[in-house]
């Protein structure tokens, strides 16, 4: 968890409000490699998962209004296996797989016109799904 403060004036004086910032960031894998074939062929898969939530609060006087949460998620799978032909040559052949999805108030839902007398690029949270596959061949020398 990150926690952070910032402190600030309208006025160009002593500070009359105060941003509190707290990050929270999750995150989980697991990997595993097995050689299915002993000294030819090795096979493997990784997944990682990671979640983060951000807290934005201002308090000005008595008066602490917060902004919604931020939040991300992705999701990610490797699968791959190396096939060795020779000592010197083996091939590799993979899959990866990532799935992310964010959450932000500041950009949900606002379009290039939303927002009188302010020309925004309309831009989304990223959402992406996103499928590699991938083939090569490795020499060693």
């Amino acid at each position: 968890m990150i926690k952070s403060r910032q402190t600030g004036s309208q006025t160009f004086s002593t500070p009359d409000w105060r941003g509190d910032n707290k990050d929270t960031i999750d995150f989980a894998g697991i990997g595993i490699r097995k050689a299915a074939i002993k000294d030819k062929l090795d096979v493997g898969a990784d997944y990682t998962f990671t979640r983060s939530r951000s807290e934005v609060g201002v308090k000005r006087g008595v008066i602490e209004p917060g902004f919604p949460d931020l939040s991300t998620t992705r999701h990610s799978l490797k699968l791959y296996a190396t096939y060795r032909i020779k000592d010197d040559w083996s091939l590799r052949a993979g899959y990866w797989y990532e799935h992310y999805d964010s959450e932000n108030w500041m950009l949900d839902g606002v379009t290039a016109g939303t927002i009188p007398n302010v020309l925004t690029f309309g831009q989304q949270p990223p959402q992406d799904r996103v499928h590699v596959v991938a083939v090569s061949a490795r020499y060693k020398f």
